[in-house]
């Protein structure tokens, strides 16, 4: 039985006990603290962390940082951002240091959609269009989706689509 389980039937018979002598505001207040209580011991010890060291690690992942590098035209730029940083997060990032500029559309399933870099639109008529590349590899997913990891390289290139 687990202690959540003894507590509310402790619960339920000192209820079931004040309310027949008519104890009224006195069961009610060891009620509430018998209930306070279990849940003290509850979040502390069944969902909260059980240890210093695991406090530690959780405040250490929170505020890990990343390198990655966003590659247009042979232009590099590096920055350092927080763990769990899509690509398109740098793009806004590298936007909003004036180091590039870009237009696009959100698309509410799809994500974001790159239709202008750096004043090079993407020209369906010459089926010409930006597309990104992750470590110099074509990229498998959306960049609104990609998540980067430590040392990330993305690289934009304007080219032929394949598609």
């Amino acid at each position: 039985m687990y202690l959540h389980d003894i507590i509310v039937t402790l619960l339920n018979i000192e209820i079931k006990n004040y309310m027949t002598k008519k104890a009224g505001l006195i069961g009610a207040i060891i009620a509430a603290v018998i209930i306070l209580l279990g849940g003290v011991f509850y979040y502390n010890f069944v969902l909260g962390p059980k240890t210093t060291d695991d406090i530690a690690k959780q405040t250490e992942k929170e505020n890990q940082n990343i390198n990655a590098s966003m590659e247009i035209n042979g232009n590099i730029e590096t920055m350092n951002v927080k763990e769990g940083t899509t690509a398109f997060q740098l793009m806004q990032a590298l936007k909003e240091e004036a180091k590039l500029s870009y237009s696009g559309k959100d698309y509410p399933d799809m994500g974001f959609f790159v239709e202008e870099i750096n004043g090079e639109k993407n020209d369906s008529t010459k089926n010409m269009y930006w597309l990104y590349y992750v470590n110099d590899q074509p990229a498998t997913e959306g960049i609104s989706q990609y998540v980067l990891k430590d040392g990330d390289k993305i690289t934009w290139k304007y080219e032929a689509s394949k598609f």
